[in-house]
């Protein structure tokens, strides 16, 4: 088993610093932003909505399974919190979950606040936080569940089919172990590309599919300090505080193409950010902006954590 490097575990930390002190308006490329306010058309964000949501539905293998999963990790740690929900194996180092055909497969480590440069392979009584390495593979990803192959969701009333994990680069890490604390705080960057079709589902007239792709190299997600109270851990695993930072380089694509280097290859481009808060809920608010930090317009929509379903707000 080999853990983590001290160097890692400090460059990581380094850079949730970075985030906290003013990360809500960049991306990690050098490629320029250049929002104005003039507004994306509503079903272009009402795609990017749905796509968002069903990256994210943990009931179809999306990736709010794996804090789901960690969750219950910590949850069955704790004799006095019962029977685990998910089969993963409690303080481990390496393990897998799988939902839907879509696995995800960490690599922890475990830190102590007395000795915070040397990780171990199991959890006790003294640790105090958690890095992980976290991988999924190309993998199809459906919401509502049923397509056999990307891409191959039917309808109406709509949905999203979806090559995911392209190409992928996550971290994260937990906090507040500590029985000081009633809650466990989560902060993962993750870097990953996505090629799906979308036929939303707020607009009942939209009866086709349209081709959206997100390239990894232009596409961030920042979770930034979500709070989950360890009382909620197995049963309700959702976040009291905390946010989801998306930037977005959102290609409309013509065909089944991921051709961006070809202009003709695509209907438009969207430049935008995605921020989502939370309320201890399974159902979280998603905002969808040209500008975090000052917004020249934005759409608003619920999102459900674990079925990926969006409706438009006020």
């Amino acid at each position: 088993m080999t853990l983590f490097r001290p160097v890692h575990r400090w460059l990581t930390l380094a850079i949730f610093a970075v985030l906290a002190l003013g990360l809500a308006g960049c991306s990690k490329t050098t490629k320029p932003k250049t929002p104005g306010p003039q507004a994306i058309p509503l079903a272009d964000a009402d795609d990017i909505a749905q796509l968002l949501g069903a990256t994210l539905a943990s009931n179809n293998g999306g990736w709010y399974y794996t804090i789901e999963a960690l969750s219950d990790s910590l949850y069955q740690s704790d004799p006095v919190y019962g029977t685990p929900i998910y089969a993963v194996p409690a303080d481990t180092a390496t393990f897998s979950v799988a939902k839907l055909g879509l696995k995800y497969n960490f690599d922890l480590a475990y830190f102590r606040s007395s000795n915070p440069n040397i990780g171990y392979p199991v959890r006790d009584t003294a640790a105090s936080d958690i890095e992980a390495a976290l991988h999924i593979q190309s993998n199809t990803l459906n919401s509502p569940p049923g397509g056999a192959v990307p891409y191959a969701v039917t309808g109406p009333p709509g949905g999203t089919g979806a090559g995911f994990g392209i190409s992928s680069d996550w971290y994260c890490n937990v906090y507040q172990l500590g029985s000081a604390y009633d809650a466990v705080q989560f902060d993962f960057i993750l870097d990953d590309s996505t090629f799906a079709s979308v036929n939303t589902t707020v607009d009942t007239s939209a009866t086709s599919y349209r081709y959206w792709y997100l390239p990894m190299e232009f596409n961030s997600v920042y979770v930034d300090t979500l709070k989950i109270r360890k009382a909620d851990l197995h049963s309700n695993p959702y976040p009291i505080a905390g946010d989801i930072h998306w930037t977005l380089d959102a290609y409309r694509m013509k065909t089944n193409s991921r051709n961006i280097n070809d202009a003709t290859a695509y209907y438009s481009e969207a430049l935008v950010e995605a921020f989502m808060t939370f309320n201890g809920t399974s159902t979280a608010t998603l905002q969808i902006v040209d500008d975090i930090e000052d917004p020249a317009w934005d759409y608003r929509y619920s999102v459900d954590l674990k079925t990926g379903a969006i409706a438009r707000l006020p």
